[in-house]
């Protein structure tokens, strides 16, 4: 997914949204876009070496990778 929002977002993305002003930190949107699936992947990764890593880590994140999708979407 994240390789079909990088063609369509802006070139530095919203990490982080105050209420009031909107986004207060950006990154470029490579960085913003895969530093999310690539712990995810080191998170499932120690969950199948060491059982007692959580699983609901990795849902968190992913859940927490479609908001910044959505995010660079929305505000590009």
């Amino acid at each position: 997914m994240a390789i079909i929002v990088s063609a369509y977002c802006a070139n530095e993305i919203p990490i982080h949204l105050n209420v009031v002003k909107g986004a207060d930190i950006t990154v470029n949107k490579y960085v913003g876009l895969f530093m999310l699936p690539v712990g995810m992947s080191g998170i499932l990764l120690l969950h199948r070496l060491f059982n007692h890593v959580g699983i609901k880590v990795f849902y968190f994140l992913a859940a927490l990778h479609v908001l910044l999708l959505y995010w660079a979407l929305a505000f590009s």
